[in-house]
């Protein structure tokens, strides 16, 4: 293989590389964005609900429904679903 050949390889593969690095870190920085939404709007729920402005057991059902991992219902007092 020519010298040149190998340099645009090897080229190449550090791109690569670079490209999987930048991806990661957009993907990195998307998911810190999504979790903090989550957080915000758990905490505006919650804040609605100390208030009396939604209704905590109609919450509550629905959370029970949609919970399905034991370490997540224990979070809110949920019976376990083992």
């Amino acid at each position: 293989m020519s010298s040149k050949l190998e340099q645009l390889l090897k080229k190449q593969e550090e791109l690569k590389a670079q490209i999987r690095k930048e991806k990661n870190k957009l993907d990195q920085a998307e998911r810190k964005k999504d979790t903090r939404r989550k957080i915000l709007l758990g905490a505006l729920m919650m804040d609605l609900m100390n208030k009396g402005e939604l209704d905590e057991k109609k919450i509550m059902k629905r959370l029970d429904d949609f919970l399905s991992r034991d370490t997540d219902r224990q979070l809110f007092d949920l019976t376990l679903k083992k």
